[in-house]
């Protein structure tokens, strides 16, 4: 599945999937600890007007697509500060976010 990983800037409309990516993962590993103020701060950061302001902020990010899905996402702040990084789980373990990284 690997080899059909493609990678490229996110578009208006990719939102749509990194949203749901990043709740999928939070809870996956645990990210919030399930505190009103924990799950606050999650909504906020993956809310679709955030996102389409990242999409169109000049950060560096990245996203990776297999048959046109969003599949991974990543974004810088303050020029290589990581903020985020995120693989949907059915493609973790491939190598996906370190080539996002090294990609970014």
């Amino acid at each position: 599945m690997m080899n059909s990983i493609a990678y490229r800037p996110p578009q208006l409309g990719d939102e749509q999937e990194i949203s749901p990516c990043m709740w999928a993962s939070a809870d996956l590993w645990e990210l919030t600890d399930g505190t009103p103020e924990s799950v606050a701060e999650w909504k906020k950061i993956s809310d679709l007007e955030e996102l389409r302001a990242r999409i169109f902020s000049s950060e560096k990010k990245l996203v990776a697509t297999w048959n046109g899905i969003v599949v991974g996402f990543i974004a810088f702040r303050r020029g290589n500060h990581l903020s985020l990084l995120f693989v949907r789980r059915e493609f973790a373990g491939q190598g996906i976010g370190r080539e996002l990284f090294n990609r970014a």
